[in-house]
């Protein structure tokens, strides 16, 4: 796995749209982007505005095999500029939709709710290309984010829709920290404390 830069994100882009355009239970793109009026052109704005975020806020990985990817969020490292607020207000002119603000607005407030720790990052979005899907390329990447943050005493916190990743997640030690479906569908929280005292 290695760490992204600026010349990735087609790459990153392509990847998460071949994971997430074809799946049409509830989830978080599905969330963001309702209905099917130029479903794609929108999702691509949006993975193009969390590409750019993560670059500042946090990191990207991309796996070793340039199939899967997992976009990263700091906690401290809260790095808003101008460009990146304007990023935003293109994203949500031509993917969200303004009068679907409120629900962004409500989905990220239950989202920060469960993020207590000060010293966390999130994985704010991981996917594996379509053509690889079951061969293990999210395991190895979430092994290796495991190790990469392995001497901070760090909180990693992430969320999922799918009983079938909530047992994945299990087995690398995260706990479900909490449920909601507040949002129209299932979502469990998960919680995983590296190197805390207590």
């Amino acid at each position: 796995m290695r760490r992204a830069v600026k010349s990735d994100k087609k790459l990153v882009v392509d990847i998460l749209l071949s994971a997430f355009m074809d799946i049409t239970d509830g989830n978080s793109l599905n969330y963001f982007i309702r209905g099917e009026h130029n479903r794609e052109e929108r999702a691509k704005h949006l993975f193009n505005y969390l590409f750019d975020r993560s670059i500042i806020t946090g990191e990207i990985y991309i796996a070793s095999n340039e199939m899967g990817c997992i976009l990263v969020d700091r906690s401290p490292n809260k790095k808003y500029s101008l460009k990146l607020f304007l990023k935003k207000l293109k994203t949500v002119y031509h993917s969200i939709g303004f009068l679907n603000i409120p629900r962004i607005v409500q989905r990220q407030k239950l989202i920060d709710s469960f993020h207590t720790d000060k010293f966390h990052v999130y994985p704010s979005a991981m996917a594996a290309h379509s053509s690889v899907n079951g061969k293990g390329t999210c395991v190895r990447m979430i092994m290796e984010l495991l190790k990469t943050y392995d001497d901070e005493p760090i909180t990693i916190y992430t969320e999922t829709t799918t009983e079938e990743n909530l047992a994945i997640y299990k087995k690398f030690g995260f706990n479900i920290i909490g449920e909601s479906e507040k949002l129209g569908f299932k979502i469990f929280f998960l919680a995983l404390r590296l190197n805390k005292s207590q």
